[in-house]
């Protein structure tokens, strides 16, 4: 299970950004869609089941699913990848200045098995 993707210099988003499935301790209204683990190294012990991304037009939502979409497929067609050269075709980096067009986009998960 899926409890925090982050990723940088994709897409809409140079910086780093974080999506966290950590359940806020404070609100107690959503029990059903949550469960209670404690995980070696992880503060946390409160998960939500489910997440929704929501916001204005233009504030990136396709891109946090397109970033989770690009590391799914490096995952699943990495045997395919042979020359560190070639360009992977699902990462798009920031194009909005020159400085991320040179940056390594980045991608890490915390995860559940």
């Amino acid at each position: 299970m899926l409890l925090q993707f982050t990723f940088s210099n994709f897409r809409a988003f140079r910086e780093t950004q974080t999506l966290s499935l950590a359940a806020s301790n404070s609100d107690e209204t959503l029990l059903d869609n949550c469960f209670q683990n404690s995980l070696p190294g992880l503060k946390q012990d409160r998960w939500v089941a489910a997440a929704a991304i929501y916001g204005p037009n233009a504030s990136g939502k396709t891109s946090v699913i397109e970033a989770l979409r690009a590391l799914g497929g490096m995952i699943t067609k990495s045997a395919k990848i042979t020359d560190p050269e070639d360009t992977i075709s699902r990462v798009q980096p920031f194009a909005l200045d020159d400085t991320g067009k040179v940056e390594p986009g980045a991608f890490s998960v915390v995860f559940v098995a």
